[in-house]
């Protein structure tokens, strides 16, 4: 398993759309705005969504699912042949097809990351893919928007027949795990940042409804790759289980298994 810095600013990224505003436009400055209309969001609890990956090198990927929030971060998503399930301690993903069913796979369907691995594996960036995760909120998510360098008002626009306000604004990594108050010490943001000297930007642009409620969401890397999200139904159910214990592996298991790097 792999994981990249901007990694962490796309897991975040869906609960950063969902927590950074609620109420139509009302004072000139639109960080003031988004940084005290929070709360309708945060009580929605949970939000279900369809969202895009587009990229210049791979074929798009469609995906949906649901986010809840009200007792840590929990969801699922699915499509593109696979299905990933967040609980708060862990991700699962499907165990690959072809693998051989012997050995440590034998019966498993499921592969589980839990956060305290990734924090093992992958140091300053896996701490702060675990603290993401753990601690980021709606209200937490919102800091990154609220705090963008370059976030502004860009005018009144109508998204499949809703009117909406739609917001724009510069997402730098580095900055961005900042802004999130996650919670990690000096030590580790210095290790980040040598871990990953550059501090690539990406565009946020987002539409909120008249309640204050997101619609849409749009992250835009420089190589091209877009990462979009509709957002419907807030307050709708969502339920997350982890799998069956005798279904899963950990994916220390599966890296042991078949001499695989750890990242």
């Amino acid at each position: 398993m792999r994981i990249r810095p901007w990694a962490v600013a796309t897991a975040v990224l869906a609960l950063a759309a969902v927590a950074s505003c609620s109420g139509p436009a009302a004072t000139a400055d639109p960080r003031t705005e988004l940084a005290g209309q929070v709360e309708q969001a945060r009580s929605a609890g949970s939000v279900l969504f369809d969202t895009r990956y587009e990229s210049p090198q791979t074929p798009p990927l469609a995906f949906t699912g649901g986010l809840a929030w009200a007792d840590g971060l929990t969801g699922e998503i699915s499509g593109s042949g696979m299905t990933v399930r967040i609980t708060r301690d862990a991700l699962y993903s499907p165990l690959p097809q072809g693998l051989p069913a012997m050995g440590p796979l034998a019966g498993k369907s499921w592969i589980e990351q839990s956060f305290a691995d990734l924090e093992q594996q992958f140091g300053p960036l896996g701490t702060t893919f675990r603290a993401a995760f753990e601690r980021t909120d709606p209200i937490r998510s919102a800091a990154l928007l609220v705090q963008a360098g370059d976030l502004r008002v860009v005018g009144e626009e109508d998204r499949g027949g809703v009117p909406t306000t739609h917001y724009a604004g510069t997402l730098r990594f580095h900055e961005a795990v900042v802004d999130l108050r996650l919670g990690l010490d000096q030590a580790t943001l210095d290790g980040l940042r040598a871990q990953y000297p550059g501090d690539d930007s990406q565009t946020l642009d987002l539409w909120v409804d008249s309640d204050g409620k997101p619609v849409r969401a749009e992250n835009r890397a420089p190589d091209g790759t877009v990462i979009s999200a509709d957002y419907r139904d807030y307050g709708a159910p969502v339920s997350v289980t982890a799998p069956p214990a005798d279904e899963v592996v950990g994916a220390d298991q599966l890296r042991s298994a078949f001499g695989l790097p750890g990242n």
